[in-house]
């Protein structure tokens, strides 16, 4: 039996499969109350409201509205151009994950773009694509304004591809809010 309490981060895999279970039910469900997902997910209404209440306490309340894209984006470089400008393809990985949301909003892009978040950044050997890069954003367009305004422009970049991860998991909901919680409001410019 696991010891830690349900909000613990540390929860073992049962914890998280009824987890899901209730979010998959409030993903299928139009305006659920507790009944109803509870029974949508074969889960007791006791747990499903004092799961409910731990996500709000967690800034989860609207899942259906509030959850992140997750997506990687294949990018495609020019090698010449990563050694002109970038000092190499580790160089500009460096640069994405760290810089590129602040010089677009020093840019003009819309406020929202704070609210990238730029999971990894690394460089593959071989393939179609030079380098990943795993973000989540909180919705698709500010997920489109990231690439198309920030990435695709950046020096050296030929091509990118965009793949939206179609389930995010509790955790990586719960890492989102948080992350979003520690950047503070986002300012419209």
């Amino acid at each position: 039996m696991n010891s830690n309490p349900p909000n613990d981060p540390r929860a073992g895999s049962r914890s998280r499969q009824t987890d899901e279970k209730i979010l998959d039910a409030i993903g299928r469900l139009p305006n659920p109350d507790a009944a109803d997902i509870a029974k949508e997910a074969d889960v007791p209404i006791s747990t499903v409201r004092k799961r409910l209440k731990i996500f709000r306490e967690k800034g989860l309340a609207m899942l259906k509205v509030a959850s992140p894209i997750k997506a990687v984006i294949s990018i495609d470089v020019d090698p010449d151009a990563m050694e002109t400008f970038w000092k190499g393809q580790k160089e500009f990985c460096g640069h994405v994950k760290s810089k590129l949301i602040e010089e677009m909003v020093k840019k003009g892009a819309p406020g929202t773009i704070r609210e990238v978040q730029i999971d990894r950044v690394f460089v593959t050997l071989g393939g179609r694509a030079d380098i990943y890069a795993i973000v989540y954003a909180p919705d698709l367009n500010t997920l489109s304004d990231f690439v198309i305004r920030g990435l695709a422009l950046q020096k050296g970049v030929r091509e990118t591809n965009t793949a939206t991860v179609p389930y995010l998991s509790p955790d990586e909901i719960m890492e989102f809010k948080d992350y979003l919680n520690r950047r503070g409001p986002h300012r419209e410019n």
